[in-house]
């Protein structure tokens, strides 16, 4: 019966008969939840994504090519067994799943949440130096910590400020970290716009908001000049929820610093969550502005990021404006899985899901494919590969 209830969801959420476009799998469905919604349910909220709205590139041959993840967020030292599932993948046992499926190359970086680890169990650093397939960024641990003393309104300690940034120091002089992120400078619940069945919300995912100003995102700007390295921003410039757009101002910030910082390589987490026409005129303005780009794959995701300029949806086809944009500028942005292997059960099916990748880049000029999936991460991130 349950088998049955599935099909019947897979046929009306995904209409395409093409063997290739297969929607979501089994394991992926258990995972997302989606059991629990009825047929009439799903067309309604696909009615309200704004994804849904953008034609879809058709999907031919896939990607078949080598592939470096600039953005990933593994649990570098196995699951936390009082919280989450305590079957999957456990340090080591992530690089070996990957190097499997051809990802030649990893970049890990701490997420902007991660400054509430007491024991700093997220360290990129060292989990990097045990593997020749793995670089690591330095945590920008202190912009959740500065946010943190504001939010509870007392000053951060001086001196736990300049123990952060003497670190990252020493880590880039060191060539331990190959650059600086994830800076998480704007960071809203975007847990809060999930539509769940029967009035079900989702946990809450907490804000990390930290004024653009801040002298603090100004010193990690100052290092990445010094040491001509990446340094990796996830700035949110929409807010459905609260009717937010600070859309000039986050193109503001990053016209005025890539110009004072020439140096520095800028990497817009996700496409900097703009459009391509904004993300586009940040490429023309400045030289060294770039871009990573992640791709939908749960319900979750699908939701939280339906207002921040997502290049695909649950059908699992790049969005057309989109994949012209990749072929427009095919030498400004790198894929970043922003995956969580490890962290929790339902980000176990990475198979699954770079299967779903290889389709979608496939559809691409095949001048395009190699140049994001794996040369570009090269040439940015300085890698000796």
């Amino acid at each position: 019966m349950i088998k049955n209830f599935v099909l019947i969801i897979l046929f009306v959420l995904f209409s395409c008969k093409d063997s290739i476009s297969e929607s979501l799998s089994d394991y992926q469905l258990q995972i997302q939840g989606k059991k629990f919604f009825s047929s009439e349910e799903i067309i309604k909220l696909k009615d309200k994504n704004i994804l849904e709205q953008y034609k879809e590139r058709e999907l031919t041959t896939p990607y078949q090519g080598p592939i470096i993840d600039v953005h990933d967020h593994p649990n570098y030292k196995g699951r936390h067994k009082t919280k989450v599932e305590k079957i999957g993948p456990n340090g080591p046992d992530i690089v070996e799943i990957k190097n499997k499926l051809n990802v030649v190359h990893t970049i890990v970086m701490n997420t902007p949440g991660d400054y509430k680890a007491k024991k700093k169990r997220a360290n990129s650093v060292k989990f990097a130096k045990q593997f020749d397939t793995v670089s690591a960024l330095c945590r920008a641990d202190i912009i959740g910590l500065k946010y943190k003393s504001l939010k509870s309104n007392f000053n951060t300690s001086k001196n736990k400020i300049e123990r952060e940034l003497n670190r990252i120091n020493k880590h880039l002089r060191k060539g331990n970290c190959i650059g600086i992120g994830e800076v998480g400078a704007v960071h809203y619940n975007k847990h809060a716009k999930t539509i769940l069945p029967g009035g079900k919300k989702k946990w809450s995912q907490q804000e990390l908001l930290l004024d653009l100003n801040d002298k603090i995102i100004t010193k990690l700007l100052e290092l990445a000049d010094q040491y001509y390295v990446p340094i990796v921003f996830h700035i949110e410039p929409f807010y459905i929820l609260k009717k937010i757009n600070r859309e000039n101002e986050v193109l503001n910030f990053y016209k005025t610093n890539c110009k004072q910082y020439p140096n520095a390589k800028f990497v817009l987490a996700h496409l900097g969550h703009l459009s391509p026409e904004s993300l586009g005129n940040l490429f023309e303005f400045c030289d060294n502005i770039y871009a990573d780009f992640k791709l939908t794959h749960s319900w979750g995701l699908y939701w939280g990021g339906h207002d921040l300029n997502h290049p695909s949806d649950l059908d699992f086809k790049l969005h057309e404006r989109w994949a012209i944009f990749f072929e427009k500028y095919p030498d400004k942005v790198m894929y970043g899985s922003d995956w969580k292997l490890g962290r929790k059960y339902s980000f176990d099916d990475f198979p699954y899901h770079l299967k779903k990748v290889r389709l979608m880049i496939g559809s691409l000029k095949s001048s395009v494919q190699k140049k994001i999936m794996h040369d570009n991460a090269i040439r940015i991130y300085s890698l000796s590969l």
